[in-house]
C-alpha cells in the first residue's frame, strides 16, 4: 500500500492529485443534484464486488462461504435457515419465528 494511503483523507486531498480529482469529481456530481452522497456509496460499494467478484485470477477459495459451492455448511432442523460458520454447527438456531418464539432447532447437515 503507498504511504499516501495512509494519511487522513483532508492530507490526501492536499497531497495526491490522483486523489483530489476523485473528490472533486465527487463533489462535482453531489453539488449538481446528480446523486446523493448516499447513492455515491451504495454505488462505490457495488463497483468494488464487481471487481472483487470478477477478478478472473483470484482463487476460488477466498470467495465468501456462501458463494462457494464447496463451503461447509449446516441446515437448521426446523426454520431451514443455513449457516456457513462452523462454531455454529451443532448449535442452537435461536431464529425469531413470525409468532415472536425463538426457532427450538439445531444445525445439523442436509
Amino acid at each position: 500500500m503507498p504511504e499516501s494511503n495512509r494519511l487522513p483523507a483532508e492530507l490526501r486531498y492536499e497531497r495526491d492529485p490522483t486523489f483530489k480529482a476523485l473528490v472533486d469529481c465527487l463533489i462535482a456530481l453531489i453539488s449538481a443534484g446528480n446523486y446523493t452522497p448516499t447513492e455515491l456509496r451504495e454505488a462505490l460499494i457495488l463497483a468494488a464486488t464487481h471487481v472483487y467478484m470478477h477478478t478472473p485470477e483470484r482463487p476460488v477459495h477466498t470467495f465468501p462461504a456462501h458463494l462457494r459451492d464447496d463451503a461447509p455448511s449446516r441446515r437448521c432442523s426446523v426454520c431451514g435457515r443455513r449457516t456457513w460458520s462452523p462454531s455454529a454447527f451443532g448449535s442452537p438456531c435461536g431464529m425469531p419465528q413470525p409468532a415472536g418464539d425463538l426457532c427450538t432447532g439445531r444445525f445439523a447437515e442436509d
